[in-house]
């Protein structure tokens, strides 16, 4: 399988493509880290199975990468979507790891902040995928203004996003978490006559000195699934 990815992937992005690597995790989407052209990329690629059946298509996933993008939201760059990759859809982007070891290199502190959506599955069964892909775009552009242009925003999967605070302590990424959850609940979204009250659950996590790429991936996803858990509007700090 690794082969034919390898080749697929060289023949769309037309540069030389490593070996890809599965990351762990994801019911309903594959995420493969590769590296081409000398960027570090990781492909999202559509999976067997979905978590629930409001979960938006790769393709419209993409194009709200886009729009954040384009906007000026400081996010992950978008690449390339892929209709057909061995039957799949799928979709290129950059990977977070840039980040990661800018932080290591220069021992900078950073917050790692993660946020839930927790209406996104009310919202596409009402309003379908048009709505939900407005409703993310909407958290997205209310995240963008309050943070600061040299932090990182990028899409995780589904209604969750992660981001990067540089600088950070506890109290400064409590306190912008808190100012972004107040934002959306004052800001909800207007769709053709129906109205969305919106809320993100959040979480905040250090990263640690010695702590490698993979391992601070697995604690975003235990995060992930802490926030979920807990539920509307609130605040978990790991």
């Amino acid at each position: 399988m690794i082969a034919w990815m390898r080749d697929a992937l060289q023949a769309e992005l037309g540069t030389d493509v490593s070996e890809p690597v599965l990351l762990a995790g994801g019911a309903s989407k594959e995420a493969w880290a590769v590296d081409a052209g000398g960027e570090k990329l990781l492909v999202r690629r559509a999976a067997v199975g979905v978590i629930h059946k409001h979960t938006l298509s790769l393709e419209h996933e993409y194009a709200v990468i886009e729009a954040a993008y384009a906007a000026g939201v400081k996010a992950p760059r978008p690449i390339r979507y892929i209709p057909d990759l061995d039957g799949r859809e799928a979709f290129v982007m950059e990977r977070l790891r840039q980040d990661f070891e800018r932080g290591k290199r220069s021992n900078d502190s950073y917050a790692v902040l993660v946020f839930h959506l927790d209406q996104l599955g009310f919202v596409a069964s009402h309003g379908g995928e048009a709505d939900a892909e407005a409703a993310l775009r909407h958290v997205a552009n209310s995240l963008r203004k309050h943070m600061d242009t040299s932090d990182w925003l990028g899409r995780w999967d589904g209604g969750e996003f992660v981001g990067v605070l540089w600088g950070a302590d506890e109290a400064a990424a409590r306190d912008t978490c808190c100012r972004l959850q107040d934002s959306l609940a004052d800001d909800g979204l207007m769709r053709e006559g129906r109205s969305y009250s919106l809320s993100l659950s959040s979480g905040v996590l250090f990263p640690g000195r010695d702590e490698t790429f993979p391992q601070l991936v697995e604690r975003i996803r235990a995060c992930l699934v802490t926030v979920r858990e807990r539920g509307r509007n609130s605040l978990t700090v790991m």
